[in-house]
């Protein structure tokens, strides 16, 4: 904020109490519940303040897991693509990473608005609230007042100002801090569905595709044993026919009496 708005600023004071006796009489003197209520603001703001770093600092974790879903729903994706499409199981795997792929990009869409730049509210600058505090204490010490009521009476109005100035600033910051609270609750459950599709896909059109040890052992013992029990036959045929007629008897081998 420039001079000129300053200036503006202080001209125009009909923020301020009435200057009346009956008015710095009464105002000068701070009660425990203004005590507990500037307590009560401040502390609101600042709360306010953690929650909205706190969406940021979270802001890791969501960046994590989407990278994470995006790097198995692209190697699902891809073990698809070379998938037979005359499997029902294939296409079951198909349909839920696309679900998992669609949840996902939900899940980018609400982060989105956890994110999005909000014009918070905050107190009055320091420099204005000096400015204004010191010329309200120089105006009142020329309305008659001594310097110990004007500094007395000064410092309430300025203790009033301050809490209606933050109070304000914490139920604006609170209302954008709720909607923001919503966007990321969102985001989370869609990136707990996200993550239910893509680890039911992956087994899917992975896990089940893929044989196990013991079925491809017996795959190719099944694919020996035909050639195997084809070659007992020729085997035995070659055997018969090195022995050739060894095994009969021969009329002219047979002896004679």
């Amino acid at each position: 904020m420039n001079i000129r708005s300053l200036l503006a600023l202080w001209s125009n004071r009909r923020w301020l109490p009435k200057r009346d006796g009956a008015t710095a009489g009464s105002s000068s003197k701070d009660t425990p519940l203004q005590d507990f209520l500037e307590k009560y603001a401040s502390d609101g703001f600042k709360r306010e303040l953690d929650f909205d770093e706190a969406v940021w600092r979270s802001l890791p974790a969501f960046v994590t897991a989407i990278g994470l879903l995006a790097a198995l729903l692209a190697y699902e994706f891809i073990h698809l693509a070379t998938a037979d499409w005359r499997n029902l199981t294939n296409l079951l795997g198909l349909g839920l990473t696309v679900c998992g792929a669609l949840s996902t990009l939900a899940a980018l869409w609400h982060l989105r608005f956890a994110i999005k730049t909000r014009r918070h509210r905050y107190p009055a600058d320091e420099q204005i609230v000096r400015v204004v505090a010191l010329g309200r204490l120089d105006e009142l010490v020329k309305h008659g007042l001594t310097p110990e009521e004007a500094e007395a009476q000064a410092l309430t109005e300025t203790r009033k100002n301050y809490l209606d100035d933050i109070a304000a600033a914490a139920s604006h910051n609170h209302g954008l801090n709720a909607a923001k609270l919503v966007a990321r609750t969102k985001s989370a459950r869609w990136l707990i569905i996200a993550a239910a599709f893509t680890l039911i896909a992956g087994s899917v059109t992975v896990f089940l595709q893929t044989p196990l040890a013991g079925a491809n052992s017996d795959e190719r013992h099944n694919e020996s044993a035909p050639s195997a029990s084809a070659a007992t036959p020729a085997a035995a045929t070659a055997a018969a026919a090195a022995l050739g007629g060894k095994g009969r008897n021969d009329p002219a081998e047979v002896p004679v009496d």
